[in-house]
């Protein structure tokens, strides 16, 4: 498949109904229990008898999600085709869609960057980002490989505004703040406003895990006269963080000492 082919593809997942693994993350997050919602592995995200059993991680949710979603469409042996694993984790989903060139396609799939349509595709220009999009961030934090989330629904910004404090973003003095819903799969609550929050009480601080949705922050560039104009620059993990997740500083960290650098691709599936 040729580059052209790649936005071609991308024009028409723009133009197609992307709302089944939205719609059924959504039914997810009503139907699953506390006693039934677990972080880890082996992956499980299904029914039995009527009661709904989640045992994931935040890639295999988004894997598990899709395939549930589009049975006999997005399978284990397409995923492996176009991700490189049946099973892929946040760096896989990420590298797969930041992939230079043509991307691999099976039964008609691909995963493209959801700007694929531009004349250069970079994954991260935010005026694409819909309903649907996956978001990937790439990272190494104790194990961790990034994290994965489903685009739902969005608030688009009116305005700019100036971070400031722990919240900038090294080389950027403008943003516009993109309200999202995210559904994933984690062992760490976006907020209290998440779905997750308090349900299970063996969890005294309300930090629960498992499947459910929650609100981020996506910052999109707007200083003028910046290579990045338009594009995704930073994230928070909730509307309530007190820094913000960048891409421009390779050695930031918080006030615990994490990384503050945790680079974040949008991708889309192309063909279905």
């Amino acid at each position: 498949m040729t580059a052209q082919q790649d936005r071609a593809r991308a024009r028409r997942a723009d133009a197609l109904a992307w709302g089944d693994h939205v719609a059924l993350a959504a039914q997810y997050k009503l139907d699953i229990l506390a006693a039934n919602n677990d972080y880890g592995t082996p992956a499980v995200l299904g029914y039995t008898d009527g009661v709904l059993h989640a045992m994931v991680k935040c890639g295999s949710f988004t894997a598990l999600l899709l395939c549930n979603a589009y049975p006999n469409v997005v399978t284990a042996t397409v995923l492996d085709t176009i991700i490189g694993s049946p099973t892929p984790d946040s760096a896989q989903w990420y590298d797969a869609i930041m992939l230079p060139g043509p991307h691999p396609v099976s039964n008609g799939i691909s995963i493209v960057p959801m700007d694929g349509a531009a004349a250069t595709p970079t994954g991260r220009t935010m005026s694409y980002l819909a309903q649907g999009d996956i978001l990937a961030s790439k990272y190494n934090l104790d194990g961790i490989t990034g994290h994965m989330m489903t685009v739902g629904t969005i608030t688009v910004p009116t305005q700019t505004m100036t971070l400031t404090g722990t919240r900038v973003i090294p080389g950027v003095t403008s943003v516009k703040r993109w309200l999202v819903k995210v559904y994933d799969g984690t062992s760490s609550v976006h907020g209290t406003s998440d779905s997750r929050y308090g349900k299970d009480p063996t969890e005294t601080n309300g930090n629960d895990q498992g499947i459910g949705e929650g609100s981020i922050y996506l910052y999109e560039d707007a200083t003028t006269g910046s290579a990045t104009l338009g594009r995704l620059v930073g994230w928070t993990w909730s509307t309530a963080s007190s820094y913000t997740y960048q891409f421009t500083n390779l050695l930031g960290v918080d006030g615990s000492g994490k990384t503050t650098y945790r680079p974040m691709v949008i991708g889309r599936l192309a063909g279905i």
